[in-house]
């Protein structure tokens, strides 16, 4: 019997933001995929190929999103209907908290640090070190 990895869900939070009660649900990519992701991403996010590039392979793993139309109708789960509804600078701001949530970055500690004990390095003595000789006398 082999291993098979559980599948995995992200819930994307937009809490702070002005798309604050927007939820999307999404599955990871492998490991291939991310590789071309991250490539489109290091592109500027304010360049357009950002969010053409990568709302493709967003849109292939979100299993449930809360986006209504104005009639209160749901949105369908593609990329046309999001670029439709959606305002440029707010699909980046999904495909951000997307990215995010894939490369695992966690959220803040619960309980602030304590600060710990004072460094080694930080008690070392600062003096200048003597001058080297100019010099070499080599026995013969």
């Amino acid at each position: 019997m082999g291993f098979k990895p559980r599948e995995k869900i992200y819930t994307l939070d937009f809490s702070g933001t002005e798309l604050d009660g927007l939820l999307i649900t999404t599955v990871p990519i492998s490991a291939e995929q991310f590789y071309a992701v991250s490539e489109i991403a290091d592109a500027s996010k304010n360049n357009s190929e950002f969010v053409k590039g990568l709302t493709p392979e967003f849109i292939s793993v979100v299993r449930e999103w809360n986006l209504e139309n104005e009639d209160d109708t749901p949105v369908p789960v593609t990329a046309e209907a999001l670029f439709r509804r959606l305002e440029f600078k707010d699909v980046t701001v999904i495909l951000d908290a997307w990215l995010e949530a894939m490369v695992g970055v966690s959220s803040p500690l619960d309980q602030p640090s304590s600060g710990g004990d004072l460094s080694l390095v930080e008690s070392l003595p600062m003096e200048p070190l003597s001058p080297s000789p100019t010099t070499l006398s080599v026995p013969s």
